[in-house]
């Protein structure tokens, strides 16, 4: 009536293979993308934020550098991240308004729940010290599913 459609994969092959490209050029790598996919994931799944950070620091260094005056780096480090997960079939929230305050980041698998905060500025533990503060962790707590905490710093320097 409207006109318009819906425009979906034919099947899971065909998902994989535009995600692989899609990933390729919107992050430049050139070798491997799949070996980034399966081991972001792989340690996502398994509650490893070790793993998580390492991963998600050599993607991040593969995009091309770029100064552009009034440039929001948390926005676009958040971006980012939202574009990675989603690509990966995760599900996740971004700006999740609470009565404390806004979570930056949500990312939910079927056994954890990672609270994320990001800066640009500071450390980590500051990071880590805000999702406490404002108890973002609060909304999953009680659940059959483990709550990790991460705080985490893009240094625009």
């Amino acid at each position: 009536m409207f006109g318009t459609a819906i425009l979906t994969y034919p099947n899971d092959e065909v998902r994989r293979g535009f995600m692989d490209s899609l990933m390729k050029s919107y992050f430049g790598l050139k070798d491997r993308p799949n070996y980034y996919a399966k081991s972001l994931y792989q340690s996502i799944e398994k509650g490893d934020p070790d793993g998580f950070i390492e991963v998600i620091k050599s993607i991040l260094s593969s995009i091309p550098y770029v100064e552009i005056k009034d440039f929001n780096y948390e926005s676009e480090f958040r971006n980012v991240l939202y574009v990675i997960f989603t690509m990966l079939g995760l599900y996740v929230e971004v700006e999740k308004h609470m009565a404390t305050g806004r979570i930056d980041m949500v990312v939910s698998t079927g056994k954890f729940v990672y609270v994320m905060e990001f800066k640009t500025s500071g450390t980590p533990e500051e990071a880590l010290l805000q999702i406490d503060k404002n108890d973002y962790a609060r909304p999953y707590v009680g659940g059959r599913r483990q709550i990790i905490k991460l705080g985490l710093v893009h240094d625009k320097n």
